[in-house]
């Protein structure tokens, strides 16, 4: 064996020799390579001790110093590049503003508040040198780490998988900044207290006393006067007419907050309440958004307003939204809180938890908790608002020594409480607000928290006079996940078949949600049952109008593609009038030989019935007559076609395409459904239910030059009543006549067609040849889906298919009038006009009637909307 091994190691000696060379060779720059790294580990050490020490001494020297500036250490180091990216990597964390947490055996946080003035005022105010701090790491010598992030400069290394999945999706730089600064306070413990004192004199949480229906009669007593603060946003101008017309009284007072993003609505309210000196609407505005701590503080901002109006002598403080509406009148509503007076009313949604126990008032020991509901509302986690989102940046721990609780965030405060919430400093006032600073759904547990451990505590009522229309089954879809990291639930609108659960005996004044373009008969139900004054015969009582496009609102994602349907709307009334004056003499066609102003004014829906009836185009002319302003009402074609309803397909009701889809109210929200070429169309199905078996059906969707787009399969149920597809197309959509196809045992049996409209407009200017070219050619890559669908050509049959494709990209290349020319004949394939009239008192064509005097214009007669003068009973008719 000895003799076999020698004769292979003499055989082999070369390779050996060579191999072991090599092992010497790597050995010997594994060994510099390991003194190198201890060297810059060295290096790397001294320089961050540099900036503690320089940092510390300039604290020394003026307290209010920033950071050390890192070039000031970097200068004269001949580092490595290497060097320099690990102390970018590793040497960005400072001092936090907060000191330590509160010593736990002092049994008060007011130290600790104190001590921590972002406890009173906000931890995470921007921070103003974070760009400079940033800018310096982005620049320092050497640097070429391009997947590092240098939007913002974390003072701590973030850990947290929320945290960090936060920060990568945020979009700003302030943004990012105030979220790392919130988890870095968050990992340290800094950023709540451990203890929050309780006030209030009994165990556990306090009973609940539930008034039941009483007379509503004041008895001689003086009546209570409300401050209703009525929080609106979007553009349902009529309805918010309608609720305060319901619930006005001049003995009241009215505080108007208008969303930051509804221009049009605050600035029309504006105009229509400037009559009634008790309506007033906030000197600023805010952009909330469904969950925000936003809603919270404006709330709190909105009671600070109040108690600030010496002219207003108010009792009670109750919010009320744009989808609100009274269910009793109004002095019912003022006899009950003035026999009730002391009480303040709140809905609590939290369950006691049996196995927790309560605790004592001041008690350290575990307290008495609903951890059902905590959990249900994420109240054990953290998140912060910035970019119109609520970030989850982790879980944290709820003080000890207070009950949470919590429920609807529409409530009926009396003024006592509200002067405590806003202007109290007491440690659990201040620690609260902090508190729910980082809390989802502020507003629905802030009130409640406050009141049942406040001396106030056997105040509260468990009722706040309000009916909620929950259908959890549509209203649980997880449909706010683009602006919060949590999951919630929103209430249905009332339609006619709910009109049951607003006759209780229960005292409840309001019920929410109510919207006129979801459903309006069951709102005049509910009128004519308070007031009896609503006839079928009321001028207006079962239309409805809904601006969506006003040419004094400032640009948004929807601009382009409204204000090109909304000019081609306009020429098509231009040429009807020219077309039926044209059997007339000169002298009266040259009255009529209107010339269209853009852009247009406004753009409405307009529905009766509860049924969607057109549109409503507002734009001015002129003519030899002068300039005149006229409406135009156009309709869509019908593009739906039943081929072969057999079967169970002879369930189906309907088939249609729009977007903007909402599934809780089964409603398209863009509801004029002008869709674009950066628009997602949705397309639903209408079906009877059946006691039948499943089936499947194909949706097939085929853009204008007869190319397939997509196929989906979709599962029908038995008691399925709406199915629905958005499909994930690549953008821009080819403009043009698109179709979809409803497929069967792959036989077509429904079809239907929809238009996406070339651009006239991009960012609110004529598009340029160049960007139509682009807007217009469809998707960058020629296809839709990354998917081939050639194989359901021989199902459907389509044809002239590259006749159709060279016909799309000429139209792609069209600008100005040819543009112009391409739109107006393929939106007319689409749309008609009903009928045309002029503001004016006296049109100058006789051939075009007055606005006034038609019941489609939406300057017709709409009593139920029309605010008068103040009657003599206090109320406006």
């Amino acid at each position: 064996m000895a003799v076999r091994l020698r004769r292979v190691c003499l055989r082999y000696r070369r390779i050996l020799f060579v191999a072991l060379g090599i092992l010497l060779f790597q050995t010997f720059i594994a060994w510099n390579f390991y003194t190198i790294s201890q060297e810059e580990s060295e290096r790397i050490q001294e320089l961050k001790d540099r900036i503690k020490r320089e940092s510390e001494s300039r604290r020394k020297r003026s307290p209010s110093a920033g950071s050390v500036d890192l070039r000031e250490v970097l200068k004269g180091e001949e580092t490595s590049t290497e060097l320099k990216k690990r102390i970018r990597g590793n040497s960005g964390t400072r001092e936090s503003k907060f000191n330590d947490s509160p010593d736990r055996k002092s049994g008060s946080n007011s130290d600790f508040l104190h001590r921590n003035p972002a406890l009173e005022n906000s931890v995470h105010k921007y921070d103003a040198d974070s760009e400079k701090k940033a800018s310096i790491w982005r620049n320092s010598p050497g640097s070429s780490n391009k997947s590092r992030d240098f939007s913002y400069v974390p003072k701590c290394e973030i850990k947290g998988k929320d945290a960090v999945s936060a920060l990568s999706r945020a979009k700003t730089a302030q943004c990012k900044q105030q979220l790392a600064d919130t988890a870095c306070l968050m990992q340290e413990g800094k950023l709540f207290p451990e203890f929050i004192p309780r006030y209030c004199p009994v165990d556990g949480k306090p009973a609940h006393k539930v008034p039941m229906e009483e007379d509503y009669f004041l008895h001689g007593r003086t009546p209570v006067r409300i401050a209703f603060v009525m929080v609106v946003h979007g553009r349902a101008i009529r309805q918010v007419k309608r609720l305060l017309k319901a619930i006005y009284h001049q003995d009241h007072y009215y505080l108007i907050h208008v969303d930051k993003r509804s221009h049009y609505l605050h600035r029309e309210l504006q105009e229509a309440f400037r009559p009634y000196h008790n309506i007033r609407f906030t000197t600023w505005r805010m952009s909330t958004i469904w969950g925000g701590a936003s809603l919270l503080q404006m709330l709190l901002r909105c009671m600070n307003d109040l108690r600030a109006m010496y002219d207003w002598k108010w009792d009670f403080f109750i919010n009320l939204s744009g989808t609100d509406y009274p269910t009793k009148p109004i002095d019912q509503l003022t006899a009950f809180l003035t026999l009730h007076r002391e009480e303040n009313f709140l809905k609590s949604h939290g369950r006691d938890d049996n196995s927790a126990k309560a605790t004592t008032s001041g008690s350290r020991s575990e307290p008495y908790r609903n951890h059902r509901f905590i959990k249900k509302q994420g109240l054990d986690r953290v998140f912060y608002e910035c970019d119109t989102h609520m970030w989850r940046l982790g879980d944290r721990k709820i003080p000890e020594g207070i009950l949470i609780d919590g429920g609807s965030d529409w409530v009926a405060l009396n003024r006592a409480f509200c002067d405590y919430v806003t202007s109290s400093d007491d440690e659990l006032v201040t620690s609260l607000k902090h508190f729910y600073k980082y809390t989802l759904l502020p507003a629905e547990s802030f009130f409640h928290t406050v009141l049942e451990n406040s001396a106030m505590c056997l105040s509260m009522v468990d009722n706040n006079l309000r009916i909620t229309n929950w259908n959890r089954k549509l209203g649980c879809k997880c449909q706010y996940k683009h602006i919060v990291d949590w999951c919630g639930c929103s209430p249905n609108d009332f339609k006619p078949d709910d009109f049951h659960k607003l006759q209780t005996n229960r005292p409840t004044f309001f019920a929410r949600k109510f919207e006129a373009v979801v459903n309006q008969d069951v709102i005049n139900q509910l009128d004519f049952f308070l007031y009896n004054d609503l006839t079928a015969s009321s001028p207006g009582i079962n239309s409805y109008w809904e601006s969506f496009f006003h040419h004094k609102d400032p640009h948004d994602k929807h601009t382009d593609t409204y204000r090109t349907h909304l000019e081609a709307f306009a020429r098509m009334a231009q040429l009807s009038l020219q077309s039926a004056v044209s059997q007339y003499g000169k002298r009266m066609e040259q009255k009529c030989l209107y010339t269209v102003i853009s852009p247009p004014r406004e753009g409405s829906i307009y529905m009766r019935g509860d049924q969607l009836r057109g549109l409503i185009v507002t734009f001015d002319v002129e003519s030899d007559g002068g300039e005149e302003t006229l409406e135009v009402w156009v309709v869509p074609r019908n593009m739906y076609k039943m081929v072969n309803p057999t079967g169970p397909i002879g369930r189906l009701l309907s088939l249609e395409v729009g977007s903007e889809w909402d599934l809780k109210e089964r409603i398209f929200r863009n509801m004029g459904r002008l869709i674009g070429p950066h628009d997602s169309p949705t397309v639903i199905q209408r079906w009877s239910k059946s006691d039948g078996a499943n089936f499947i059906v194909s949706i097939v969707w085929v853009d204008p030059a007869n190319t397939i787009a997509a196929s989906y399969d979709l599962t029908v149920e038995p008691d399925a009543e709406f199915s629905y597809h958005t499909p994930p197309f690549q953008k821009p959509l080819k403009p043009g006549a698109w179709h979809v196809y409803l497929l069967h045992h792959w036989k077509v049996v429904a079809e239907t067609a929809f238009l996406v409209s070339p651009m006239a407009y991009k960012n609110n200017r004529p598009i340029s040849a160049a960007e139509a070219a682009t807007t217009h050619a469809g998707p960058s890559n020629g296809t839709y889906i990354d998917r081939d669908f050639v194989s359901l050509n021989s199902f459907l049959k389509l044809k002239d298919v590259e006749k159709l494709a060279a016909a799309a990209r000429m139209n792609s290349l069209k600008a100005g009038r040819e543009l112009e020319g391409w739109i107006d004949q393929l939106v007319s394939e689409f749309w008609s006009v009903a009928d045309v009239c002029s503001v004016a008192p006296f049109p100058t064509c006789n051939m075009v009637k007055q606005c006034q005097v038609t019941t489609w214009s939406s300057f017709s007669p709409d009593t139920k909307s029309q605010l008068g003068p103040v009657m003599p009973d206090g109320r406006i008719r």
